[in-house]
């Protein structure tokens, strides 16, 4: 599989629509273009891809998990709702970390 990295466009007036790129065609990294998407009913805040899982800050609902083995075809294959309200998450060392506001995670 090609590297894929995701790309939350933050716009508090519509859902999360991550978009997956390519770096590129393997000769011009610096030409990335998109080869799939993923819509949610929340607002974007931030995505982290860890090899096939996309994480997703998904305001004000919680964690949303998303299969990106087939990049042109993502697909949710988990959720956990927070109590607070997500916006910022990252991965690192098998853990996924979520900022979660008023609940402190």
């Amino acid at each position: 599989m090609a590297a894929v990295y995701g790309h939350a466009l933050r716009d508090a007036r519509k859902p999360l629509i991550v978009n997956f790129v390519s770096p590129g065609t393997g000769s011009d990294p610096s030409n990335p273009f998109e080869v799939g998407s993923f819509e949610t009913t929340g607002y974007g805040y931030d995505v982290a891809v860890s090899e096939t899982r996309a994480y997703l800050a998904e305001y004000p609902y919680g964690l949303r998990v998303i299969d990106v083995s087939d990049p042109f075809d993502p697909s949710e294959i988990g959720f956990y709702e927070t109590p607070g309200l997500p916006h910022d998450v990252a991965v690192s060392g098998g853990y996924v970390y979520l900022a979660d506001f008023y609940a402190g995670f």
